[in-house]
Order: structure tokens, then sequence, then C-alpha cells
């Protein structure tokens, strides 16, 4: 079995953003979240990204963004 951990994590600020992508709002908690552990981009395999997807006008969220 292959161990794993959660070592950082971060968030968007709360409210409507409609000049941001989902993308673009993944890619900065992604290096908010690398920069407060003091990891980067080569030290992780996936990021996690969860959402709201009626909200996001989504019907099932597959995208895969790392």
């Amino acid at each position: 079995m292959t161990r794993v951990g959660i070592v950082s994590f971060a968030q968007t600020r709360h409210g409507p953003m409609p000049d941001k992508h989902l993308v673009d709002l993944v890619y900065e908690v992604s290096a908010a979240a690398m920069e407060n552990a003091g990891i980067g981009p080569k030290d992780i395999d996936v990021v996690v990204s969860a959402s709201c997807d009626v909200l996001d006008g989504r019907s099932i969220s597959n995208v895969f963004l790392v």
C-alpha cells in the first residue's frame, strides 16, 4: 500500500468571480498551498478540487486539471 498525505490546503475567497475561469482558480490555490507547505510542483502527484456543480453550471465535475 502506498502512503499518502495532505500537507497543505488553500481556498479562494467566497463570492462571485465572473472574471476568473475554474482553471485560473485551481492554479491560484494550488500555488498558494504549495507555497504554504514549502514544496513545488515536482513534489506532488495530484491536486484535488471540490466545488458545487449545480452552481458551476455543470451536471458533474469530470475535469482533470493537473
